[in-house]
């Protein structure tokens, strides 16, 4: 097993639908065949980081990608952790037609508020903040790793960059640059976002009150993180030079990848049967 405490590059916390698989586009391109994918066999379940050093040789590894796991203290596992996040109505309602559309988990009838209304007193309520918290020796029986912490969540640590998919490339323009300040160079531009619902579909949805007591409980801790993150942004904006020239750059950079086709397609994320399943003690 790997002993070392950092040994990869970046450590990516795939939020479900928020811009995770284009972000793992990205690692591919960087890292060909040096991504790991790992997931916990129990899929309702939680993964503990300290598992995956404890069960999986990280050596081969440039870069890992987890919809499970949980974030790592500073100076564990990798130089960078990585995640998005979006707004929370928004999000919920790309989850819904997904399960609906997608995984057939959903019966057809089923409305957009019905949906939240069956999930606002589970995990799924306050998912991001869910996400990010860190877990560390609690949650991993009592609540399968979902404890919401959201008094752990630094947005302000020097080795983790959470962006928002609403500014999707300004996020890594960010990074790229905080990166550089860490001696590693990046170039994570992409050609176009993935796994993207259709617009007549997030359209055809009903309005939803987002002051009912019930909803508003359901969005506010994922809400303020969406706030602070994007304060965060707006903060690291500010102090890069020439940001504006940098974005621009970046926006060629990625224009010019969706001219190559051919180079495109030679980056591959790798499915569900080629991940690594482990389980948590």
């Amino acid at each position: 097993m790997n002993t070392s405490q950092v040994s990869l590059d970046i450590f990516h916390l795939h939020t479900f639908k928020c811009a995770g698989t284009t972000f793992s586009w990205i690692l591919e391109k960087l890292f060909p065949g040096q991504v790991l994918y790992v997931e916990n066999r129990n899929p309702g379940s939680r993964l503990d980081w300290r598992s995956v050093t404890r069960s999986v040789d990280l050596a081969p590894y440039r870069a890992l990608t987890s919809h499970l796991i949980d974030c790592p203290p500073s100076g564990e596992i990798s130089a960078l952790k990585v995640a998005f996040i979006r707004r929370p109505l928004a999000r919920y309602l790309s989850a819904f037609l997904f399960t609906r559309d997608v995984q057939k988990n959903i019966a057809s009838d089923v409305t957009f508020e019905q949906y939240l209304k069956s999930q606002s007193h589970t995990i799924i309520s306050n998912f991001q903040a869910r996400h990010l918290s860190p877990q560390g020796d609690l949650g991993f029986s009592a609540s399968q790793g979902w404890q919401l912490r959201p008094d752990l969540i630094n947005l302000y640590r020097d080795d983790l960059m959470v962006g928002t998919v609403e500014r999707f490339d300004e996020s890594l323009v960010v990074f790229e640059y905080r990166a550089a300040l860490l001696g590693l160079t990046f170039d994570f531009s992409y050609p176009a976002a993935l796994n993207q619902a259709s617009k007549s579909a997030r359209q055809a949805q009903s309005p939803i009150d987002c002051g009912e007591p019930w909803l508003r409980g359901m969005l506010e801790l994922d809400q303020n993180v969406w706030d602070i993150a994007n304060q965060r942004l707006d903060e690291a904006i500010a102090m890069i030079p020439d940001f504006s020239h940098k974005l621009c750059d970046f926006s060629q950079r990625c224009s010019a990848l969706s001219r190559n086709p051919d180079a495109s397609a030679s980056v591959i994320v790798q499915p569900p049967s080629r991940w690594t399943y482990i389980s948590s003690p």
